[in-house]
């Protein structure tokens, strides 16, 4: 009764299908410590619990607001999402959040390497936070305030994040032509590197944390590399692409020691010390290149908007799909679809 709407009672209840289904999941994680994968549902706000054994759902749980879900220790996932109130910890053996974070719109979650300490970010509140992990008694022991430039396909919502040098020491940010390095360790600025591209939309860092290498958009026609070392970081090399197309993503492959860069249609293998392009690789993919990563064997898996490739063969899955996340430990790549189910 719209005149009175203090008197307010559920009329009607649909039921528009048998088993909860999966809708709109963007993030997914296959946690192999607890034989479990979580993923967050926003349409239907909840969160599957799915046992990696059989590959059926054995948990529901109602959580509104929750679009993304990182592994942060063994145990525990970070949760949050766009325009939720709260950063949530949640423990996997328990499948209960045993703490509770005041970050609003705290997506961007960015675990420490080593297990001890996450980040998340607020775009909404330019908020950096650094969180101590221990179980119930995780606290925020750090917090910056800085904007961060984020570049943004819509259409399937693949995403600039800030990313962290696998050494755990620093941290990227993005802004207008410039790179924002901030220690780990104190949650400060340390330097400002002057950038040849114009917002960053993916990273990629050398195995010994010394270079990382930026890839910025189709249109923007070169990649940046730049040399890692606190306050003395700078802009070393500038790959220039001579037919003006760019690329999305970059990953490092341990294997050959090289930069794997996603172009449009093409992947350039890059030294990361000289900027030179050693290689060309093309899959005559279906449509744009939006992502890649490397297996332990130094093979590129590139995802497109409906199909992945790797070592040969395409997958094709018809329908957009979100990033992937491989998970190199138990050789598996996930990729969440838009759904449903």
């Amino acid at each position: 009764n719209f005149d009175d709407p203090t008197n307010l009672i559920i009329s009607n209840t649909a039921i528009c299908g048998e088993q909860p289904e999966a809708d709109l999941t963007e993030t997914a994680v296959w946690n192999s410590h607890n034989e479990k994968l979580i993923t967050a549902n926003p349409l239907s706000g909840s969160i599957s619990i799915i046992d990696v054994n059989t590959y059926m759902t054995d948990t529901i749980l109602d959580m509104e607001g929750i679009s993304s879900v990182k592994q942060v220790t063994d145990d525990h996932l970070l949760m949050g999402g766009k325009d939720y109130p709260y950063l949530l910890l949640f423990d996997i053996p328990s499948l209960c959040v045993i703490k509770q974070f005041n970050l609003s719109d705290a997506y961007l979650i960015i675990p420490s390497p080593d297990q001890q300490y996450a980040y998340a970010y607020s775009r909404l509140n330019d908020k950096l936070i650094k969180i101590m992990l221990d179980g119930e008694n995780s606290k925020i022991e750090k917090t910056l305030i800085i904007p961060d430039g984020a570049s943004l396909y819509l259409n399937w919502e693949f995403i600039y994040h800030p990313e962290i040098s696998p050494d755990g020491k620093h941290i990227v940010l993005s802004q207008e032509h410039t790179a924002i390095i901030i220690d780990t360790e104190t949650l400060e600025v340390v330097s400002n590197v002057s950038l040849m591209g114009d917002y960053m939309f993916d990273i990629a860092f050398t195995e010994d944390s010394k270079r990382l290498c930026i890839a910025y958009w189709y249109t923007i026609p070169y990649f940046d590399i730049v040399y890692l070392d606190g306050e003395n970081s700078y802009l070393e090399n500038t790959v220039y692409s001579g037919d003006g197309i760019g690329g999305m993503s970059v990953d490092y492959n341990q294997v050959d020691q090289k930069f794997y860069i996603a172009r449009q249609y093409d992947i350039w293998v890059v030294d990361p010390a000289t900027g030179k392009v050693e290689e060309t690789i093309n899959y005559n993919p279906d449509n744009s290149q939006v992502q890649i990563c490397i297996d332990p064997q130094g093979r590129p898996i590139v995802n497109t908007f409906s199909s992945i490739y790797h070592d040969g063969t395409e997958y094709y899955f018809g329908e957009p799909t979100r990033p992937m996340h491989v998970d190199f430990a138990n050789n598996k790549c996930i990729i969440p679809n838009s759904g449903p189910d």
